[in-house]
């Protein structure tokens, strides 16, 4: 609830994006989401370079394998207050 509040969308929303149920959102709520849970732009940006492309196994990265933290998990990358 601290994640969505801080990033000024509702906790619904962020459940959304979450899940899946949001697949592609706005980028003005990616850039807040981000900066609540104090992930860089750029940090994103190096992961969705990692994504599998089309047609490609998921979970196939390769030699880039590079671990991540899902929005919403206990171990987000900066403390909240």
């Amino acid at each position: 609830m601290e994640v969505a509040a801080e990033a000024g969308i509702s906790v619904e929303t962020l459940r959304k994006i979450e899940t899946g149920r949001i697949p592609t959102p706005a980028f003005f709520t990616v850039v807040a989401v981000a900066d609540a849970v104090g992930i860089s732009l750029d940090h994103l940006r190096g992961i969705a370079d990692l994504a599998p492309s089309a047609g490609e196994p998921q979970g196939t990265f390769g030699s880039h394998d590079v671990p991540t933290v899902p929005f919403g998990s206990a171990t987000a990358p900066r403390a909240l207050p």
